[in-house]
């Protein structure tokens, strides 16, 4: 089959595009294709840092009121305290502020009293209302609790918040600012600010909506703080063991390694690999988990490897039909220059016959340099 020029060349321009196809596939692969996928990633982390940025204005928004807490408290007598303290802890009418309290040192408020800390917490109709738990006989001493150590020894003026826990003051979990007051100059006490679970488990389940996968919020230990399946059930606090989700083993391997720059690795879910982002969030004791179908962050190149076919194919289809057409057109010259020759030859030696001349300017020079010769044997 490949015995004549033509098909020689037929047979090489389509090998030739062939290989072109392959190589382009194979360099989109290699070299553009993790490049997409990384700016895939990117968007990702992008958009879960615009939402998880609302984690951080509440806690800024918080911190600023633990100031005006234990500023005020700082100069107030102790009636006023217990006066003014609901409506410090209730001044941006957010229902996501589950309460707050001042815990003054053992003896440091009445030197009569160890226990003399006053805390407001929401009820069911969401009023603040006064809650002894803490100085009852059968409550822990207060001062000797992790979140309280962490709020005296925080830099003054700013937040010490407490990894995620539920006590027997209240059934709903929850998280506190604990920040130190201050009088004359001496540590006084510790004021806290309790923020509820549910505003975490919310935004978790927002935060998923826009990536279009599932995102948790989590401690170090691997405690939930955040898990939109959670957002119309029952407030609790759970271990990643306890969820039975396919990223639990992923994430504790990221946790376990502490991560404090954001990271990544991948798992088998029950749809197909999928990707599973770690990063800290600046200021707290909670990371956030972003777990997103491997298959929406190679979209991209999947679109772009489509759309460079469909622009691609056709071009390398008409531009290889030109060429093969070319070459044809080119044998088509070929075999008439040839039959003219042949007819030349079988007229009984005429050397007055002539070629006629051609429409192409390679092979009118061959037919004139014939004739000239045929001129030359004729004289």
């Amino acid at each position: 089959m490949l015995k004549t020029t033509q098909s020689r060349f037929t047979a090489t321009l389509i090998a030739f595009f062939v290989v072109l196809m392959l190589v382009t596939v194979l360099v989109i692969n290699q070299f553009i294709a993790p490049q997409l996928s990384q700016n895939e990633s990117r968007l990702v982390r992008y958009e879960v840092d615009g939402l998880a940025g609302r984690i951080v204005e509440q806690m800024n928004r918080v911190q600023a009121q633990q100031r005006a807490i234990t500023e005020a408290t700082g100069v107030m007598e102790s009636a006023t305290i217990d006066t003014l303290l609901p409506a410090l802890v209730n001044q941006y009418q957010d229902s996501n502020v589950f309460g707050g309290g001042i815990w003054p040192l053992p003896n440091r408020r009445d030197p009569a009293k160890e226990k003399d800390s006053t805390f407001f917490a929401r009820n069911a109709s969401n009023q603040l209302q006064v809650n002894t738990y803490w100085n009852s006989d059968a409550a822990d001493k207060y001062w000797e609790q992790p979140w309280y150590k962490d709020g005296l020894a925080a830099a003054k003026g700013q937040c010490a918040w407490a990894k995620a826990y539920q006590d027997a003051a209240s059934p709903q979990p929850r998280t506190n600012c604990a920040m130190a007051i201050y009088r004359n100059g001496t540590a006084w006490g510790v004021a806290t600010i309790d923020v509820t679970l549910g505003f975490f488990n919310q935004l978790a389940k927002q935060m998923g909506e826009a990536i279009h996968g599932r995102v948790l919020i989590v401690e170090a230990d691997g405690k939930v703080v955040g898990n939109a399946a959670l957002v119309d059930g029952t407030p609790k606090l759970e271990n990643l063991a306890d969820t039975q989700l396919p990223m639990a083993a992923a994430l504790k391997g990221l946790l376990a390694q502490g991560a404090s720059q954001p990271t990544q690795t991948t798992f088998d879910g029950e749809d197909g690999e999928h990707t599973l982002f770690l990063q800290a969030i600046p200021g707290s004791p909670w990371y956030l988990a972003s777990d997103v179908p491997s298959s929406l962050l190679d979209a991209q190149t999947h679109s772009m490897l489509t759309r460079l076919g469909l622009v691609q194919i056709p071009l390398a289809i008409i531009l290889l039909l030109v060429l093969l057409g070319f070459v044809r057109a080119m044998m088509q010259r070929l075999r008439l220059l040839n039959s003219n020759i042949e007819a030349l030859s079988t007229g009984g030696a005429d050397l007055t016959q002539r070629l006629p001349a051609s429409n192409s300017p390679e092979f009118n020079a061959v037919a004139q340099s014939f004739n000239q010769f045929i001129s030359y044997l004729q004289g």
